[in-house]
């Protein structure tokens, strides 16, 4: 199980290097043993792998008596609203999100429709490793049922649960926007879906509004990019596309459509552009509350908090540890600089229907689009940010820190890797959660700067590097 990463994000491996049908049931068990057996949601993105692995995780829930109701292809959001909605156990889903199509994962979900925290996820792999005698139980039956050839794995598309899911999922996206005004904007947008499961929910969403709709790559039939992530550098089609089309915006999603990234006709924004302007527009119109995001959000989300007067708290990096501070703090939205959006008043999870639901009502505006975004986009200081990996595994993380505190000094903060601040510079250097790399962003008021740092960085890890190989 060489690639099999377990950690607050879930359980991620390329398939049949790492995860595989018996794993993704042995995590299964792991999970009922957290969350108890009961009514379960199941849902997946679009990868060609997730029909045998969802169909495992399938077999192994009946096997244990729980209840099962599939959704099929739908975001990861849409399954955390289910489960709150149908007041379910818990949910699974099998997506390995922003990751090359090679991989999967499976993402577990708790009662309350939130990702299971870091005390719970800790209990959730310590039975993974060690399962007990229930959990073995549990094996054995899934085990026999697939010897038997009596759990065929999960059908094609979205189900008519999913539908359903859907559904509820963009009435409550809408009871927070003022819909007539979007309706009646006559706005045009181009979403590129990259085939996720992301346009299961975007397309009927936007329907609704009244928004005029050209899609990239919006068919969900895991036909995914070599990377899938709304990051800035892969939006330059995007951005081709909607001055071809005349759009007043672009939104490109990834797979499990949990994150969007944003394009104008005159300038590619990108996914750290997202949570800020987002936040902008709830706070624009009235409503105060705490902000929180993770370490490696941009300085653009400050600028905001110190625009209308609210504090801004900062996390590890993780939807969980975002989650779970900002539901004790009562935040008024929260999010992570990828793209990701919490609107408490949907779920508290990351989802790409409420960030492109906010930032429509933003454009919409006056009725002369793009309205109020102009005015948001203002209030930013645009910097330079670079989020790049290291070649250093992330085993040698402790060494590559000892050079850089020997050459930096102590780091400003140590609560999720490490992050160096120097006037309005920082960088933020971490082990990835989802993928065996080490994720180092550098941010700063200039180019120059920003270039300056990663510089730095990189001479001290090649170092590294090259001991390393001796």
């Amino acid at each position: 199980m060489s690639t099999l990463i377990l950690g607050i994000s879930g359980a991620r491996g390329i398939v049949d290097d790492g995860l595989d049908e018996e794993v993704a049931a042995r995590l299964t068990a792991a999970f009922l043993q957290e969350v108890g057996v009961g009514p379960i949601v199941l849902g997946r993105d679009s990868r060609p792998s997730g029909p045998r692995l969802s169909g495992a995780v399938s077999a192994l829930l009946s096997a244990a008596g729980a209840e099962v109701r599939d959704l099929g292809i739908v975001p990861t959001p849409t399954v955390q609203v289910a489960v709150e909605a149908a007041g379910a156990r818990g949910g699974l889903v099998v997506t390995a999100s922003h990751n090359p199509p090679a991989w999967n994962a499976l993402k577990f979900v708790g009662p309350e429709g939130t990702f299971l925290a870091a005390s719970r996820m800790k209990h959730l792999l310590a039975a993974f490793h060690r399962p007990p005698a229930e959990a073995r139980a549990y094996l054995a039956a899934a085990s026999s049922c697939r010897t038997a050839g009596t759990t065929a794995g999960a059908g094609p598309g979205t189900s008519a649960a999913g539908e359903e899911a859907i559904a509820d999922h963009v009435a409550r996206i809408c009871a927070g926007i003022d819909e007539e005004r979007i309706r009646a904007c006559g706005l045009r947008v181009v979403v590129d879906g990259v085939h996720g499961a992301g346009p299961v929910l975007v397309s009927p969403l936007l329907a609704g509004l009244g928004v005029v709709i050209t899609w990239i790559a919006g068919e969900p039939n895991g036909e995914l990019p070599a990377h899938p992530e709304p990051r800035a550098e892969r939006l330059a089609p995007l951005a081709r596309r909607v001055a071809e089309e005349r759009a007043h915006l672009g939104f490109a999603l990834d797979p499990d459509g949990d994150r969007c990234a944003l394009v104008l006709p005159d300038r590619v924004l990108g996914e750290e552009w997202t949570l800020p302007l987002c936040a902008y527009a709830r706070l624009m119109q009235g409503e105060r509350g705490p902000l929180v995001a993770n370490l490696s959000t941009s300085a653009m989300l400050d600028d905001v908090a110190q625009r209308f007067g609210v504090p801004l708290e900062r996390t590890p990096v993780g939807e969980a540890h975002v989650v779970s501070r900002a539901r004790a703090v009562g935040a008024l939205m929260a999010g992570e600089g990828n793209g990701g959006v919490i609107d408490p008043r949907v779920h508290w999870g990351r989802d790409a229907g409420v960030a492109i639901a906010l930032l429509l009502e933003l454009a919409a505006g006056d009725g002369r689009p793009p309205g109020a975004l102009e005015q948001a986009l203002g209030t930013l200081t645009v910097r330079a940010m670079h989020k790049e990996t290291l070649a250093v595994a992330p085993a040698r993380f402790e060494r590559l820190a000892a050079r850089l505190r020997a050459a930096w000094g102590p780091p400003a903060s140590e609560a999720d890797g490490l992050k160096w601040v120097a006037g309005d510079a920082w960088l933020h250097l971490r082990p990835s959660n989802t993928e065996p790399i080490v994720r180092a962003i550098v941010e700063a008021p200039g180019e120059t700067d920003a270039s300056d740092w990663l510089r730095r960085l990189r001479a001290l890890a090649d170092a590294e590097s090259a001991e390393s190989s001796r």
